[in-house]
């Protein structure tokens, strides 16, 4: 779904939701006026605060589909939020409220009249509510809505408050005292722990929490799988009301042209947010690539260890030196003949394949032909010059950056 979905979806829902919980609590208010039930009239009033937090959940999902400003330029999804730390303080007034009364309720004896439209109503009530709270709460986590979740689990303890209401009227007209308010007590200790984890969840976004970690672990994933990435860092995401922001540096190899670190950079982008459908933004630092190990190739005439000399040809060389250095030194050197030097046509090309089977990061050599050299530039392997030398020569100078970096082929044929 897009932001504006989303958005319009959260809207909706909670506009559906505080029609339904009105009607309930006009029809327990009117059937505890009716019997004479303290305990329906009590959750009438719990039903009138909800109607009351919905609404409020609505305007935050108005207020966040405007666009930003520049006052406001991430937009303003924190509204939603915001909304849900106001809906947690009011679910943990109700829950003080319905405290106080379930306290008197205990030391008070009243009569109850026509019982069984309070128990009918109730009973109603506690069915209805609890599917509407799994409706909204459901809807809540689809777009990662905190206020919708905080009120889906609210709504979903009507349940528990019904049955107790139930309770309570039935001990009322059985002439059983103290139950009623005892039972109220155990709800207002119900609602304040929803109350509480709520406050707890809109306070952490309001102070950019990162999401869960299977969140950030799936975008690590994701960018494990794309090519060209050698690196990345400083994965940072935040909850913006039911968005994600968030932010990573990713580094490439340094002579990658912009344009293609920037096709790298969208990439990245659009793979995580097909993935990840609440991430609203990502930006993603390109820097380049420092590795510390790497391996060099150069073209030799004969295998005489550090002593042999550069090969004039590239696809036809005898030989090639394959070493791996370390910062600015050795670690080894390897030789492995050229299985191509007798190859009439495309030598080059099949050189090349032959070598980036042993993932180079770079080539030294003197010539080099048009296909060999975008292909090797196409899979990410710098390549130098050297007129003349051997091993030892020309790798010490490749550590003293006196070679010159190729940018375009040496040859205009192979």
């Amino acid at each position: 779904m897009t932001t504006k979905e989303i958005l319009k979806k959260g809207e909706a829902t909670s506009k559906k939701v505080a029609f339904v919980v009105f009607l309930f609590a006009g029809a327990k208010t009117l059937a505890g006026l009716a019997s004479g039930s303290i305990a329906l009239l009590s959750d009438a009033l719990h039903s009138i605060g909800d109607v009351f937090e919905i609404l409020l959940v609505w305007l935050g999902f108005k207020i966040s589909q405007r666009k930003p400003t520049k006052k406001f330029p991430y937009g303003f999804y924190k509204a939603e939020t915001l909304v849900a730390l106001i809906v947690s303080v009011l679910i943990l007034y109700i829950g003080f409220e319905i405290a106080k009364e379930s306290y008197q309720r205990i030391f008070t004896v009243y009569t109850l009249k026509i019982p069984y439209i309070a128990l009918g109503v109730a009973v109603l009530d506690a069915i209805s509510i609890y599917f509407l709270g799994r409706y909204e709460e459901k809807v809540g986590r689809e777009i990662n809505s905190q206020s919708l979740i905080a009120d889906g689990k609210e709504s979903k303890t009507h349940i528990i408050s019904s049955s107790l209401v139930v309770l309570g009227i039935l001990t009322s007209y059985w002439g059983i005292p103290r139950i009623e308010g005892i039972v109220g007590i155990l709800l207002a200790l119900l609602v304040f722990r929803v109350g509480l984890e709520s406050l707890r969840d809109a306070g952490f976004s309001l102070m950019d929490v990162s999401p869960s970690k299977a969140v950030e672990k799936k975008i690590k994933g994701i960018l494990e799988s794309i090519p060209r990435v050698e690196e990345f860092s400083d994965i940072r995401l935040r909850k913006s009301g039911p968005f994600i922001f968030g932010q990573v540096t990713i580094r490439v190899k340094k002579f990658l042209e912009v344009e293609r670190a920037h096709e790298i950079a969208d990439k990245i982008e659009r793979e995580v947010k097909s993935n990840v459908p609440q991430l609203e933004s990502l930006i993603v630092h390109v820097e380049p690539f420092k590795k510390l190990e790497q391996k060099v190739v150069i073209p030799i005439k004969e295998k005489k260890e550090f002593d042999s000399q550069i090969d004039n040809r590239f696809g036809r060389a005898e030989f090639f030196a394959t070493l791996k250095v370390k910062g600015k030194k050795t670690e080894s050197l390897n030789f492995r003949a050229n299985p191509f030097k007798e190859k009439e046509v495309r030598a080059g090309l099949a050189v090349v394949r032959f070598l980036l089977e042993e993932n180079p990061d770079i080539l030294i050599t003197k010539e080099i032909g048009p296909i060999s050299f975008h292909t090797l530039r196409d899979n990410l392997v710098e390549i130098y010059k050297a007129e003349s030398g051997n091993i030892n020569e020309i790798i010490k100078a490749f550590f003293e950056d006196r070679l010159i970096k190729l940018e375009v082929p040496t040859q205009k044929k192979e």
